[in-house]
């Protein structure tokens, strides 16, 4: 079971609005996460599903360990946001208040139905275009999940991270990408 945890909230103004701190704060956990390199750390976003901002204004990083936590030396590495940021010191995850897990993973943007009729098109000669259209209906998902616009440390282009919360029954051990996600493993939710 995820046993400690980290709360960071982020505290925009008019100077750099959420969005914006959310890139930052994120490319630095992220970041921090791939030097850990463990797995085992896991992020769950509290106020998940705000009106005003879909990922909230909270993120909570939850691992096995205080150690492990500690070890992430976030507090040093977001310094320079620290006008922007709240953030609490290593507590136990209060297992009596803990109502649900959720995973929070990675969803990947779906083609357009026009692109995927010009794919299909090139690779099946023999089939119409009417045929194709006919294959492809239009986004089958709905409302795209919310995202944070993130910036490649290796080719430094600039991309959204779409994160997908799925709620579970029970929790799910796993392990979690160096964004601190899982399509599998579980944080408990509270």
């Amino acid at each position: 079971m995820m046993q400690y945890y980290q709360e960071l909230t982020l505290l925009p103004d008019s100077e750099i609005p959420l969005p914006a701190l959310w890139s930052k704060v994120y490319e630095t956990v992220h970041i921090a996460l791939a030097e850990d390199g463990s797995g085992e750390i896991g992020i769950s976003f509290p106020a998940y599903g705000d009106v005003a901002f879909p990922l909230g204004d909270k993120m909570r990083i939850i691992a096995l360990s205080a150690e492990t936590l500690e070890q992430l030396q976030l507090k040093k590495k977001l310094n320079r946001l620290q006008d922007y940021l709240h953030m609490k010191s290593v507590k136990p995850v209060p297992e009596k208040k803990v109502h649900s897990y959720a995973s929070y993973s990675r969803w990947h943007k779906e083609n357009t139905k026009e692109q995927k009729v010009r794919r299909y098109l090139k690779r099946h000669s023999d089939v119409t275009e009417k045929e194709a259209r006919d294959l492809f209906p239009g986004n089958q998902y709905g409302k795209e999940p919310p995202f944070v616009q993130m910036k490649s440390c290796s080719n430094h282009h600039r991309y959204q991270l779409y994160i997908k919360r799925t709620e579970k029954q029970e929790e799910v051990n796993g392990l979690y990408t160096t964004f601190g996600l899982s399509m599998d493993a579980t944080v408990p939710e509270w």
